[in-house]
């Protein structure tokens, strides 16, 4: 794969692709008659056409293949140059090469339209004319060999692999009444082959040699090739099969290459490679524009205001986040096959899910994927009774897998297009009202028979979601996984996505701080371990500089800047106390709410500020945060007002808790000091609307506007959701919700509850739950060796959207349960959300939080 870092380009280059060759499997057998298709998502917007490669050089044919130009392919526009595919064989193969360019940084990937499973073989003889044969390097009647092209009537259809027999020639060129297999591509009207002159009466020199004429060498009039065809005789064409399969992102070095790093040898499509691309395009699809061939996004940020107080870093945001996404499929799925990861049950080429991420740093739930891949597949293996109508078993999909995940939806066409809407919807769309409340089980029971991908689940999990896990070191893991990377995520705290899509995070066991990229590897330079004080935020700002204080001791604050090398400490160890919200701008400020020299109050480091300056501060107003008042988190809003939360004796049973909005200078625009009870995280939305979970065994969750007129407490009862001890929070591109429910019923949330701890989407503009109380994703969806932990999220603490539409989660405590355990995680939530602007700063100082890049 393409190095994750790279920065995508709008138009950078097109260069030639290289050989690339593959086969389309159905579950149990190859699929032939397959439309395949080479894209490129578009860049005009989300859910924008893809840009079609194949023939765009102007070659006419592919490693032997043809080129053919759609005319009936549903979904595949009529765009001017038209798309192209070649057709894949009896094998299901293809190839693709020389037949493209791509441009590059941007994603490449296989769409394979229609085809059959299941022929029957036999063979078929056609007989022509032979009208004069060319002999290239002459015999002499003593063994010699030469090359033959044999010129037949018009018409013929002659391809590589068919057997051919001539006969019926007079004189020297009886020597040829033998049958040949064609290995050369030949023209519609010739084929050559490779033949040894036993022929004793004497030589036949090169030259062409037709009907009549040049002597003893003529062809005579009775020359004939016989050809003979393996043919196969195949079911009606299903034309609900789409297959999906993602290359990587496009190389600046002239495609991928074939040997090497980052090399591609031979391409395995099924249906997990259309599950793992699926998942993690679909927040680059549309519900309005339902179709696996629609995936795109802007190639800009056009919004930003036109004084910018520093240089944008995030203009190609959209195209990184898109670019990252085709990153995380192969954390999912090796396109090129594995020799460890085959299924031992049925036919067919049955590779599988990974059950580690390629950098073998992240646990990927092989199970839940292979299931869904079982899904499809009872799709793909049904055999129509006529073409267009599906069959009984793609109805049961489509009907379920509807694309906007409620029971009147638009239903999908295709495999693909299933996959993507189930990927949007794991658990249906709880906030239309017409939900269908077994939504997940319908989907686990479209399989029948003997499903081809195995590990898989053995009963309906609580819902399709599609989780990493990147755990820290346990004797478990090691043993088996051989981990030890992540010991950084030990009790992980804070989390952010900065403009580069890298993942900072805070670990307080370890007192660590660590950037990470978009694959959950860290950056060795950016480790910063034992650092003597346990760090609370990080906050990124516009500049992409990392920005930490501390949680309880006294400590200086620090900086990264924008190439994640800790460049600065400010203050000294004794200057600040319990400096553990940190608060960066877009325009490279930092303010942090601490105790300094026994003050507590709101200090900032403006932009430029040097190692020794002394940070200017606020006196926050008494009215609702005065000094010795626990400031437990925040946000910034487009306002430059800052949304804070707070408790006395850091919430000790005589807490006072607050939600106030504070100017920039420690003004109060407004406090609820009242009925507010253990107010937690802070997200802002396209509106300025804060939304606040209450950790109390119920919630609420408290969403106020922003001139603090309406606070409106959001229930179980009148979301539809299940609150419970409702902790982080983060707003998605499309303005939803999404909160983490810490543990259970224990308020104090000592140790993880793991029967509920969850994740809850609601839907912003209606206030109900898309997701009422799901994406557990239980220790079964994971591989059976996985020992150690019983579900993903254990104690989920904060959480953080990435452009590509992932949602990072920490566990805070152990996964083994236990009470301060050392042994907590980082978990990916892969494509389940809207892509966002990052980092938060910058989404707030440009109007953009909530929205889309």
């Amino acid at each position: 794969m393409p190095d994750p870092t790279g920065t995508p380009t709008e138009a950078a280059s097109s260069v030639a692709g290289p050989p690339v060759q593959g086969s389309v499997y159905g579950g149990h057998a190859p699929i032939q008659g397959a439309h395949v298709y080479l894209l490129q998502p578009g860049i005009t917007g989300y859910g924008s056409a893809a840009t079609s490669l194949l023939g765009n050089n102007g070659a006419t044919s592919a490693g032997g293949y043809v080129l053919t130009a759609n005319v009936n392919d549903p979904n595949v526009p009529t765009t001017t140059p038209v798309p192209k595919y070649v057709t894949t064989d009896s094998n299901g193969e293809f190839s693709l090469t020389g037949a493209w360019n791509c441009v590059v940084n941007q994603p490449v990937y296989i769409y394979a339209y229609g085809g059959n499973i299941g022929t029957t073989t036999g063979t078929s003889t056609t007989t022509y004319t032979i009208s004069q044969i060319s002999v290239t390097g002459s015999t002499n009647g003593t063994g010699g060999t030469a090359t033959y092209t044999a010129t037949i009537s018009s018409g013929a259809t002659i391809t590589v692999g068919q057997s051919v027999t001539v006969a019926g020639l007079a004189n020297h060129f009886t020597i040829l009444n033998a049958a040949h297999t064609v290995t050369a591509v030949p023209t519609s009207t010739s084929f050559t082959f490779v033949a040894t002159d036993r022929y004793t009466g004497g030589n036949i020199g090169n030259g062409t040699y037709p009907t009549t004429g040049n002597g003893g060498n003529n062809i005579g009039t009775a020359g004939t090739v016989a050809v003979t065809n393996n043919t196969t005789t195949a079911p009606t064409t299903n034309n609900n099969i789409v297959q999906l399969a993602t290359l990587g992102n496009c190389p600046a070095t002239g495609g991928f290459p074939t040997t090497g790093s980052g090399s591609i040898g031979y391409i395995y499509l099924n249906e997990v490679s259309t599950v793992a691309t699926a998942y993690t395009f679909q927040p680059f699809t549309l519900a309005t524009n339902n179709s696996a061939w629609d995936i795109g996004s802007p190639s800009t940020m056009s919004s930003f205001p036109v004084t910018s107080p520093v240089t944008l870093v995030t203009d190609t945001q959209a195209l990184l986040g898109i670019a990252n996404a085709a990153n995380t499929a192969a954390q999912l799925y090796n396109i090129q096959g594995s020799s460890t990861l085959i299924s031992t049950s049925g036919d067919g080429e049955g590779h599988l899910a990974n059950n580690l991420t390629a950098n073998g740093n992240g646990i990927v739930p092989e199970a839940t994927i292979d299931s869904l891949a079982n899904i499809l597949a009872a799709c793909v293996d049904s055999v129509p009774t006529t073409v267009g109508v599906p069959t009984t078993t793609c109805s049961d999909l489509f009907t379920v897998a509807r694309a906007d995940g409620t029971t009147t939806g638009t239903e999908p066409i295709d495999t693909a297009t299933a996959a993507i809407n189930i990927a949007r919807y794991p658990a249906g769309n709880h906030s239309s009202g017409t939900a269908d409340p077994t939504y997940v089980k319908d989907i686990f029971d479209v399989q029948s028979g003997t499903v081809p991908y195995v590990p898989d689940l053995f009963n309906p999990p609580n819902d399709w979601t599609i989780a990493i896990i990147y755990p820290v070191t346990l004797s478990s893991y090691s043993s088996t996984y051989g981990f030890g990377t992540n010991a950084w995520a030990s009790k992980a705290e804070s989390i952010e996505v900065d403009a580069n899509a890298d993942i900072w995070v805070t670990g307080q066991t370890n007192f660590s701080i660590v950037r990470l990229n978009n694959l959950g590897v860290i950056y060795p330079p950016t480790a910063q371990n034992d650092l003597g004080y346990i760090p609370g935020y990080v906050s990124v700002d516009g500049s992409n500089n990392a920005w930490t204080g501390n949680a309880t001791t006294s400590s200086p604050i620090f900086e990264a800047g924008s190439n994640g090398v800790f460049t600065a400490t400010y203050g000294t160890a004794n200057d600040f106390t319990d400096a553990y919200v940190d608060i960066a701008d877009y325009a490279g400020d930092d303010y942090f709410f601490a105790t300094y020299n026994g003050n507590y109050q709101m200090y900032e480091y403006p932009l430029g500020s040097t190692t020794t300056t002394v940070p200017t501060g606020y006196s926050i107003a008494s009215s609702g945060f005065g000094a010795g008042n626990h400031v437990a988190h925040g946000a910034i809003d487009a306002s430059h007002d800052f949304w804070l939360t707070s408790e006395t004796n850091n919430g000790g049973t005589n807490s006072n808790f607050q939600i106030a909005k504070v100017t920039s200078t420690g003004t109060n625009v407004w406090v609820y000091n009242t009925q507010v009870n253990r107010p937690e995280f802070v997200a802002i939305d396209a509106n300025g609307t804060g939304w606040i979970p209450s950790q109390t065994a119920a919630g609420p969750v408290y969403k106020i506007t922003s001139n603090g007129v309406t606070r409106t407490s959001l229930t179980s009862g009148s979301t539809g959701a299940t609150l419970s001890n409702p902790f982080g929070v983060a707003v998605d591109g499309n303005g939803n919700v999404w909160v983490t429910n810490r543990c259970g019923n224990d308020n104090t949330c000592d140790y993880p509850s793991t029967a509920s701890s969850t994740l809850v989407e609601i839907n912003g503009a209606t206030d109900t739950a898309i997701s009422p109380s799901t994406n557990y994703l239980p220790k079964t969806q994971y591989p059976a060796t996985a020992t150690g932990f019983t579900a993903i999220m254990t104690d989920p603490l904060n959480l953080a959207i990435d452009p590509s539409g992932n949602i990072w989660i920490t566990n805070y405590a152990g996964d083994l349960g236990t009470p301060n355990g050392n042994d907590s995680s980082i978990v990916e939530i892969v494509g389940a959300a809207a892509p966002v602007v990052t980092p938060l700063a910058t989404a707030a100082g440009t109007n953009k939080l909530g929205t889309k890049p």
